[in-house]
This record gives structure tokens, C-alpha cells and sequence, in this order.
């Protein structure tokens, strides 16, 4: 079931409330389980379970810190020798249209189960603005793709723990391509940039196809080769770094020719796929952009207009990894230059990285026909390191703790049956506005008053020692 537009609403400001109470997981619900032979589509690599996959929708913020929600992927193997997994986070490649995410278990959710057909959970966000999340897709933003898939691994962890009495064993594996890549590689230094190590542990990195140099080798391949077959992936940067920095244009019209400026806007409202917008453009973008902005392209060497100060805040190849990367490439690649690799390999090392390496899979592989060798890698890596999952006894089955709100809906009074000592109740606005707290002193039933507040929907948010909480959504009429 998807989450339809005219629901997106109540659930959006719904989202401040889990900002609140520090979870992440709003929504789940299984889409499907996959037969491991629907897997085996690599040669050498046999799956070895079937394969449930998870829609998630999770809270996360947005490139100005405001609460926003977002949706993602969760695949788990379907075994039950198993309880302790590794887990691999994969991030998919440039898509336009809302729907071509994972969260749909369309193909890119593909790689996603591939892994977890290998013993490992796997997670794949949408990214924000794609699947379920509102607005523009802020496309090759560095902080927005890494935040969103580090509060999806969250979410799924708060899924195992609480509904699928799973966990992970502390090894996190990071992998992408194409856009995935970049994502991949904001991902990484991210955690290690804000000392997130103890919570995210990653044992290997995989970026595949990344455009981490997107100021230099990758703007001067885009900007500079009047063949560039992907025309569309410029509008989508440029309207997308516009949403965040608010630099570039205040009017389409001001980046655009006649009558692009009219016809190709509304390609970005989240129907149209990537192909469609290719297709809607000249194949030279001097023919469809401004003069002025034009100017850019010849602007590459002094960079004095800003589309090169929002370029530069989205590289990524420029530091130190203290884990583990492999960056794959081939180097016919006509759409990501491989020289992305070769220039962060090079500025990793300078910088005292003592485990990188970029890795050409094929000299004359294309961006598409690299993207199969590229994932034969990262499983073959990937296994040198993971420790295979197994049956732990002594996981903690959380159980349901017995507690009942009622009146459902209330004219002002309500009460909880079930309350313990040291219990912590709290009550939120929708709007995300804590009204009222309370620590627990005895069990007993507790009475609480609403009398004052206007009707509508508040939630109850319960939170227990040594056991999982518990939220009510209530309704005062």
C-alpha cells in the first residue's frame, strides 16, 4: 500500500511529534516476499534464502533541519537459523520520477535483496523528495543524502528490535552506484566527520560510479563535452542546488531559453522518469540554457558564479576515510568520469587514508555495463569481512506491554489501565507541541485531563523502563 498525496499532509506534521520522542520509524508493512531463485542473476553468486522486503516510512530533516519524512526499503532473510545479521546499506542511482525508488520494489530495489538473499539486512532509502517524501528531490546534496540514510538505518533497527525481534551484529557495510555513489561516500564521511562510529561501524565501503570530484572532473565532463548524452541530469542539478542555495535563478526564465523555460519545469514534478526529460532537451546545452548562465562553462577555471560554490559544498573526495573504501569504475564510463576515483584516491592518500583504492573493473565499460561487475564486487568484498549471521538464544523478545487508553474518542478525560512506577507519560500536540508530562509514582489507573485544550488529535507517548513504549493517537471531540 502506498501513501497517498492527500495523506502526506496528517502525516507530515505528525513527523514533529517523532522529532520529539526521538524515533524515527513511523509507518511499515511488508510488501512482498521474494523466492531466492527470482535472485540468482549473477553468475556466482547463489542466494541462499528467500527474501522479505519492508516499505518503511521514517522521520529524518531536510537540507534546512526541519523535520520532514521520508521512505525507504528494508529487505530481511527469511531463515530462522539466523537472528544476528550484518547489515548493508545500498544507495540507488539517479532517478526523477517519485515512484522509481525502492520503496516500490521495482528494479532498484534489486541489489537491496540480492544482499539480503546472502544473510544480510539490507537498507535502501528513497532519498528526500523521491517515494513518499515531499517536494524536489534535492539531487547529489551531500548532507540530505547522508542524513536520510542514517535515520532509515535507524528506523529499520527500531523495526528488528521492537516488531521483528531480529537485530544486526555491528558491521555496516555502505554501497552505491552512479548517484548511489556519491550517496554512498556523503554517507561515510559523514559518520566519521560527526564521530558516529560507535553507532554506525562500517567494516567496508563500496562507492561505484560516484561523481565525489562533482566541482571539478565531473562538472568539467558535463559542463565542457558538447556530446554529453545526459542533458537532463544538468536541469535536475540545477533546479535542485536552486531549492537549497536559492543562487542560481529566482525565475526559470532566468536560466532558461525560450521555450524550455516553459516546457521543461514541469518535468520535475515527480511523473516523468529521467528518459522523458532527455528527451525534452537539445542535445547541447548552450541550446537550452541562458547566455549569461551559459557563461558558467567558460567561468570553469576562475569559478566566480555561484553554481560553483554549491558544486564545491557537494564534493566529496577530499578527506581522510579511517575504514575501508573501494571505489569502482570503468573507464569508458560516457556519463561519470572515472577520473572521480582516480582524483579522490589520490586526495584520500595525500590526506593520510591508509586503505583506499580505486579499482578499474573494465577499461572499456560503460556506465551501464559497470553497474553488474560493480555489485560482483562489492558481495565478493563484502563477504571477506562480514562475520555470517547466526542464532543468538539470548536476544530479548520485547512483549507487548499491557496498557489500554479510553476513552477513544474523549470529550476531555481520559485514562491508562496498565501504568507502572516510573512509567512516563506525555502528551503531544498534532503540531508536535508537548502539552503535558507526568512521571508514573505508583500502579494504578491513571485520569488525565484535556478538558482545557481545543478538539482535535493528540499523541500519547508512553515510555517504560526496561520495556518497549507505547504511542496512542486520540481524538477529542
Amino acid at each position: 500500500m502506498y501513501i497517498f498525496r492527500n495523506k502526506l499532509c496528517f502525516i507530515l506534521i505528525l513527523c514533529t511529534f517523532y522529532s520529539y520522542s526521538q524515533a524515527y520509524l513511523v509507518d511499515f508493512h511488508k510488501i512482498t516476499t521474494v523466492p531466492k531463485e527470482n535472485l540468482n542473476m549473477i553468475p556466482g553468486v547463489i542466494p541462499v534464502y528467500d527474501v522479505d522486503v519492508y516499505y518503511i516510512l521514517y522521520h529524518t530533516t531536510d537540507a534546512a533541519n526541519n523535520s520532514v519524512l521520508a521512505s525507504g526499503a528494508f529487505m530481511v532473510p527469511l531463515t530462522d537459523s539466523c537472528n544476528y545479521f550484518p547489515m548493508v546499506s545500498f544507495q540507488h542511482g539517479t532517478v526523477l520520477r517519485k515512484a522509481d525508488v525502492p520503496s516500490r520494489n521495482n528494479s532498484e530495489a534489486v541489489a537491496g535483496q540480492l544482499f539480503a538473499s546472502l544473510g544480510y539486512v539490507a537498507s535502501m532509502p528513497d532519498y528526500l523528495g523521491l517515494g513518499d517524501s515531499p517536494g524536489l528531490h534535492p539531487y547529489l546534496h551531500t548532507e540530505t543524502e547522508a542524513k536520510a540514510t542514517l535515520d532509515l538505518i535507524r528506523a529499520c533497527r527500531e523495526l528488528m528490535n521492537d516488531t521483528l525481534h531480529i537485530s544486526d551484529n555491528g558491521q555496516l557495510f555502505l554501497a552505491g552506484y552512479s548517484q548511489g555513489g556519491h550517496a554512498t561516500m556523503a554517507t561515510h564521511k559523514y559518520i566519521e566527520d560527526n564521530n558516529l562510529n560507535n553507532e554506525f561501524k562500517i567494516i567496508g565501503s563500496a562507492p561505484g560510479a560516484g561523481p565525489y570530484d562533482l566541482s571539478g572532473a565531473q562538472a568539467e565532463m558535463v559542463f565542457l563535452n558538447p556530446a554529453y548524452p545526459r542533458q537532463g541530469y544538468i536541469i535536475y542539478l540545477l533546479f535542485a542546488l536552486n531549492n537549497i542555495y536559492q543562487n542560481l535563478f529566482t525565475n526559470p526564465s532566468e536560466v532558461l531559453k525560450s521555450p524550455y523555460d516553459v516546457s521543461i519545469p514541469p518535468y520535475l514534478n515527480g511523473n516523468y522518469n529521467m528518459t522523458q526529460l532527455n528527451n525534452a532537451l537539445p542535445d547541447s546545452l548552450h541550446e537550452y540554457l541562458q547566455d549569461s548562465i551559459y557563461q558558467m562553462i567558460l567561468d570553469y577555471y576562475t569559478k566566480t558564479h555561484p553554481i560553483w560554490q554549491d558544486l564545491a559544498l557537494n564534493d566529496n573526495y577530499n578527506w581522510c576515510p579511517l575504514a575501508p573504501v573501494r571505489m569502482l569504475y570503468c573507464q569508458a564510463d560516457e556519463q561519470v568520469t572515472y577520473l572521480n576515483a582516480i582524483n579522490a584516491q589520490q586526495a584520500m592518500q595525500n590526506n593520510g587514508a591508509t586503505d583506499v583504492q580505486a579499482i578499474n573493473l573494465n577499461t572499456y565499460g560503460t556506465h551501464g555495463s559497470c553497474a553488474g561487475p560493480a555489485i560482483l564486487f562489492m558481495i565478493n568484498w563484502f563477504h571477506t569481512l562480514m562475520t555470517p549471521c547466526y542464532f543468538i538464544s539470548n536476544i530479548e523478545t520485547p512483549q507487548p506491554p499491557v496498557l489500554t487508553l479510553s476513552p477513544n474518542p474523549t470529550n476531555g478525560c481520559f485514562s491508562v489501565d496498565g501504568l507502572k512506577k516510573d512509567d512516563k507519560i506525555s502528551v503531544f500536540s498534532i503540531y508536535g507541541n508537548l502539552i503535558m508530562s507526568k512521571e508514573i509514582k505508583n500502579d494504578d489507573n491513571h485520569i488525565f485531563d484535556l478538558s482545557h485544550y481545543e478538539n482535535g488529535v493528540y499523541i500519547i507517548n508512553i515510555r517504560r523502563i526496561n520495556a518497549t513504549g507505547v504511542k496512542f493517537k486520540l481524538v477529542k471531540i
